[in-house]
């Protein structure tokens, strides 16, 4: 598949690239689409025939370069090094970034949110979802069952809404104070004349 390499010394070049490889370039950002007329343009042939990568090998397009003091450095089709913040001691190290550029997995899921709960508070979020867990089940037990059930992050508890909403009552009650000084003024100036009589 051609593309424009976006940077490394091949920035700006047209350039044949796996499909899989290309795909994971452009998800990245280091490379772009390009037309037909652009490839006719560049005096392009047409792309190779695809051969199958084979699991025990780099990948079609990537290498190696061994460092002077030990290791690999791995390189794109496009000659980045996508290694650089990465030691690759062995070969096979190096061929498990290349496979993970070209398949990448998914990442895995941030349960931040679910671990500031409570064990009490993740029971609940389980009956609400109708998780079915043992009573007994500990804390990690009940984030790995809300993040099968695809919960990842807390839906709002009503528990909170009704104290926000508690708080908004307070607050109403204290603008119906301040909104009302005649009726607030009328028993401060009552006490202010039962002071003085006092007095």
């Amino acid at each position: 598949m051609f593309v424009r390499q976006l940077i490394g010394r091949e920035a700006g070049n047209i350039i044949n690239m796996p499909y899989d490889a290309a795909q994971s370039c452009l998800a990245m950002g280091t490379v772009e689409a390009v037309t037909d007329e652009e490839i006719a343009a560049a005096g392009l042939e047409a792309p190779e025939p695809v051969v199958a990568n084979r699991p025990d090998e780099l990948p079609r397009g990537f290498r190696v370069e061994a460092i002077p003091g030990g290791g690999y450095d791995l390189f794109d089709p496009g000659g980045v090094n996508i290694s650089k913040d990465v030691e690759l001691p062995n070969m096979i190290a190096a061929r498990e970034l290349a496979w993970s550029v070209i398949h990448p997995v998914d990442a895995t899921p941030d349960t931040a949110a679910l671990e500031a709960l409570s064990n009490a508070e993740l029971y609940e979020l389980c009956e609400r979802a109708g998780i079915e867990i043992s009573s007994r089940a500990k804390k990690a037990d009940l984030i790995a069952a809300l993040i099968a059930a695809g919960i990842i992050t807390p839906p709002p508890v009503v528990a909170l809404e009704g104290d926000e909403g508690s708080e908004e009552g307070q607050g109403g009650e204290g603008e119906s104070q301040t909104s009302e000084p005649g009726e607030n003024d009328a028993p401060a100036d009552a006490s202010g004349e039962s002071d003085g009589q006092a007095e």
